[in-house]
């Protein structure tokens, strides 16, 4: 066997052909299992060290690629949808390459760096892909602090919020973590990251009080420590503060089901207060839809209709307030009906022909009104008739009669 190796060793390679090379080692490798193991081993490194140069040439081509277009959208504010799509893709791949572990230390700390080279520009809109893209490739105590130092030049109060989040989260250090956070109270989101870190902890008290102290501070959104104690009270059944919190999340996400879910819950020595506390909060909300609603439940019609009028009056408003019309029709049918009427009549005296349609609705709810809530046929052939006589020149608004007088 040495005597072949030596051999191989003296012979010039590169006069074979690839066919003679593989038939020379396969033999060779089939007589001596030694030699075998090596020449597998040897095969092995090189295959990984070709991936390793291949996947690092992809890198910086999807980088380059990347980085071009990022650059342009910094100059520019933006730019095209194509170009972004590219980005989102390339990053995306480059990131599975690291994930994958197909890309060495080095080339992360220089893809993180490059990252956070244009996440400073914050003229791209790319910011949060290149936070993310950077977030998504850490693994190690290393890149984490690499990344806090990167943080701390953005004046941003999110990136502020990032570090801290940062030392709970991937660091695991619960002592940097509270003495920041405990520093950066400001908003309800604030209050409530620490209301998770405690209650995590088991430390529900600690939880409760912070809850309590961001809700009383009410800077921001505080609707999920709202959440957080109502949670906490109905596990308890507590009713006091049940109702307490829900007229909180009420006043900060005010909607028709949980005002019925409130009139519903109170006991009966509390309803006048708490219908009182929601008709305050109602009447303070710039939801006009949950007015209406409300209004409607509570049986006063005539508000309903105000609301109403004030947007029918109008040629621009959505299908809700055709719904609510409809509803109304029973209680205010001649209101209605002249409203609708008049909406026909400006069609008609004006010939706007792309609005014939229109009419035709509106004339199916007069219809409806005269006949099956004033039960007044003769009213609506007078009307019928006068329509006929005022559209004459007018075909298109004749056409859309006569699918009326069709169905008398």
């Amino acid at each position: 066997m040495k005597r072949e190796i030596n051999h191989l060793k003296n012979s010039t390679l590169k006069d074979f052909t690839k066919e003679q090379l593989i038939e020379i080692i396969d033999k060779t490798t089939n007589e001596n299992k030694s030699f075998k193991q090596k020449i597998d081993e040897y095969a092995n490194k090189k295959r990984a060290d070709f991936e390793e140069v291949n996947n690092h040439s992809e890198y910086s081509i999807l980088w380059n690629k990347s980085e071009k277009i990022i650059s342009e959208f910094n100059e520019y504010g933006g730019g095209d949808e194509d170009d972004e799509s590219i980005v989102y893709k390339n990053l995306d791949k480059i990131v599975e390459f690291f994930q994958q572990k197909k890309l060495d230390e080095k080339t992360k700390i220089e893809f993180i760096n490059n990252c956070f080279e244009h996440y400073y520009c914050n003229n791209s809109g790319f910011e949060d892909l290149l936070r993310d893209s950077i977030f998504n490739v850490c693994d190690n105590k290393k890149d984490w602090l690499l990344v806090i130092e990167k943080l701390k030049r953005s004046s941003s109060n999110y990136d502020a919020d990032q570090i801290i989040k940062i030392y709970r989260d991937k660091l695991g250090d619960d002592e940097t973590y509270l003495r920041l956070r405990m520093a950066n109270l400001h908003y309800g989101a604030d209050y409530f990251d620490l209301v998770e870190y405690y209650h995590k902890k088991n430390e529900l008290d600690k939880a409760v009080n912070i809850a309590k102290e961001g809700i009383e501070k009410d800077t921001g959104r505080i609707i999920d420590l709202i959440e957080f104690l109502l949670d906490i009270y109905t596990k308890n059944k507590d009713y006091e503060n049940i109702l307490k919190y829900r007229l909180l999340s009420f006043k900060e996400n005010p909607s028709f089901e949980e005002y019925l879910k409130i009139r519903e819950f109170c006991a009966k020595p509390d309803v006048d207060r708490v219908l009182d506390e929601l008709r305050n909060i109602i009447r303070a909300s710039k939801d006009e839809e949950l007015k209406v609603k409300v209004d409607y439940f509570n049986g006063n019609y005539l508000t309903a209709l105000k609301y109403v009028k004030s947007y029918l009056g109008n040629y621009y408003y959505d299908s809700k307030i055709k719904e609510w019309a409809i509803k109304l029709e029973p209680h205010f049918p001649k209101d209605l009906s002249n409203i609708y009427l008049d909406k026909i009549k400006h069609i008609l005296e004006h010939k706007i022909a792309k609005e014939y349609s229109s009419a035709g609705y509106y004339l199916g709810r007069v219809k409806i009104i005269f006949l099956n809530i004033m039960h007044s046929k003769k009213e609506w052939d007078n009307l019928l008739h006068s329509l006929n006589q005022k559209s004459i020149k007018l075909p298109s608004f004749q056409k859309m009669l006569q699918g009326f007088e069709e169905k008398i």
